[in-house]
């Protein structure tokens, strides 16, 4: 397949990862409020999410290091890191 040409990051915080996974898991299979949402940090997809993210830190290291690697600030609104994906494709 060849090297990338960019690599992207989307960072957020594990428990905005974790919320926004458990919500689009309830999303899916029911209607709910988000006040449903489980809060405890140790809900197993809090812990999947805390593992991904420390296995992915070689990875990031590796495309970082060859400078192909874009820290996308997850925290903000869907259609502000859309945004942020756009002006890194637009400039490569």
């Amino acid at each position: 397949m060849g090297e990338p040409s960019a690599v992207f990051l989307l960072d957020c915080s594990p428990d905005t990862m974790s919320m926004r996974l458990q919500y689009r898991a309830l999303s899916r299979s029911a209607p709910q409020s988000s006040a449903a949402l489980p809060t405890d940090k140790d809900h197993a997809t809090y812990r999947r999410v805390e593992g991904f993210a420390r296995d992915c830190q070689p990875v990031a290291a590796h495309y970082q290091g060859k400078r192909l690697l874009h820290k996308i600030d997850a925290e903000k609104s869907p259609e502000e890191v859309f945004s942020q994906i756009c002006r890194v494709l637009d400039s490569s």
